[in-house]
C-alpha cells in the first residue's frame, strides 16, 4: 500500500453505518454525482435559454 489515505479515528459516519457501507456510499454517491448533475445543467440551461 502507499499509504497515501489516513483513517481519521472517531469518525461520526464510520461509527454509524461501518467502513465497507461507507465505502459503499461514497462509491455509489460519486457514481451518481456527475451524471445528475449533467441533467441538472442541461435543464436548466433549457429554462434559461428556452431551448428545446
Amino acid at each position: 500500500a502507499l499509504g497515501t489515505s489516513y483513517a481519521y479515528p472517531d469518525n461520526i459516519l464510520d461509527q454509524f453505518i461501518g467502513e465497507r457501507n461507507f465505502t459503499l456510499g461514497m462509491a455509489l454517491f460519486f457514481a451518481l454525482y456527475f451524471p445528475i448533475g449533467n441533467w441538472a445543467a442541461s435543464k436548466l440551461y433549457r429554462v434559461i435559454f428556452k431551448a428545446k
